[in-house]
């Protein structure tokens, strides 16, 4: 016979199932483990995530009013500060003149230098606010 032959025979013979010589019962579990207890219900004051919630953000004393009121497309623009005149990726769309207000009024605060904004990494475009039903708005 072969030395793979044997080799293939042994574990054949080895991984035959065999019968338990004894005749005893399996030994008793125990009842004294108790099933798990159901979670408690959720209550409806507190959020459903672990997240914690997020602050709301107060805008600065005399921060502009966002007016999103115009006639056509060419009325709109958009402004990239926040509330706190931090700059931000997402754009902030209203007409040209709230856009000039925002833009002067964050600009005076000095936003750039503030070191509380953090530092933004925007890597996407978007599309040119456009006037619908008398308010801009995004594309």
């Amino acid at each position: 016979m072969s030395r793979s032959a044997v080799l293939l025979s042994f574990l054949l013979v080895g991984c035959g199932r065999t019968e338990p010589t004894s005749s005893a019962p399996p030994p008793a579990v125990s009842s004294s483990v108790s099933p798990p207890s159901p979670e408690p219900a959720a209550s409806s004051a507190e959020p459903a995530s672990s997240a914690p919630p997020t602050p709301v953000v107060q805008p600065l004393a005399g921060f502009p009013a966002v007016d999103g009121a115009c006639t056509q497309d060419s009325d709109c623009g958009a402004a990239f500060f926040d509330g706190q005149c931090c700059r931000q990726c997402e754009p902030r769309v209203g007409n040209k003149a709230w856009v000039k207000k925002v833009n002067a009024f964050c600009t005076s605060k000095d936003a750039g230098a503030r070191a509380d904004c953090g530092p933004k990494a925007c890597s996407w475009v978007f599309g040119a606010p456009r006037c619908a039903d008398g308010r801009c708005v995004s594309r």
